[in-house]
């Protein structure tokens, strides 16, 4: 049976199903995986600190709400199998999300968005517009994460947008952390992620 310490860097270092059975796991082990997952909270790398805050809470039960948001997404594509509708609503989404919830769950919606690349288009974009909304600049560094990383240009712009919406006025300098991770490894920043510290235009505006 795997520790608690490997699989939190087993949740860290894999996406989708690999991810999602890893963070179910240390969900179960209670008290033990909260013990791990404490040792991260001050990790310097942000994606340690956001898994470590979210699962923390998830497994004390200060966060129930995630459960809900959670399943009312996984929800969606039976609901409207039986209407004229081809695919959940992306802004129908962030509305629902911020009208139930607030923003009490951006932080477990961030990780989702960052660690499950799988997520079908609808889904992807209902979070980015709803993190944008809510504008909550705890999850800067994992939105910046998802528009650098993923590969659809669409969803790398709204990522951008939901960036400029926040307004977190320590962009810049997790502007520059990114850069300097992904120099690395000899990647360009895309170029909407470096506009992300320019002005929304008026007809953008939150």
């Amino acid at each position: 049976m795997k520790t608690e310490r490997e699989l939190f860097n087993e949740a860290l270092s894999t996406q989708d199903d690999a991810y999602l059975n890893a963070e179910a796991q240390l969900r179960r082990r209670g008290a033990a995986a909260v013990a791990e997952l404490r040792r991260h909270l001050a990790d310097p790398a942000p994606l340690p600190r956001l898994l470590a805050r979210t699962l923390i809470a998830w497994v004390e039960g200060k966060a129930p709400d995630n459960d809900k948001a959670l399943a009312y997404l996984e929800a969606l594509p039976r609901q409207i199998a039986k209407t004229p509708v081809l695919a959940p609503s992306p802004s129908g989404i962030s509305s629902y999300l911020g009208r139930h919830f607030q923003d009490r769950v951006v932080e477990v919606l961030a990780l989702r968005l960052v660690k499950v690349p799988s997520l079908p288009r609808w889904y992807a974009l209902g979070v980015i517009f709803y993190l944008g909304q809510q504008r909550k600049a705890s999850v800067t560094e994992a939105l910046l994460r998802f528009a650098i990383e993923t590969r659809i240009p669409e969803s790398r712009r709204h990522a951008a947008d939901a960036l400029r919406a926040i307004g977190d006025p320590e962009l810049p300098r997790k502007l520059a952390a990114e850069r300097a991770r992904i120099a690395a490894h000899a990647e360009p920043l895309p170029a909407e992620v470096e506009a992300t510290t320019a002005p929304l235009p008026p007809d953008k505006q939150p």
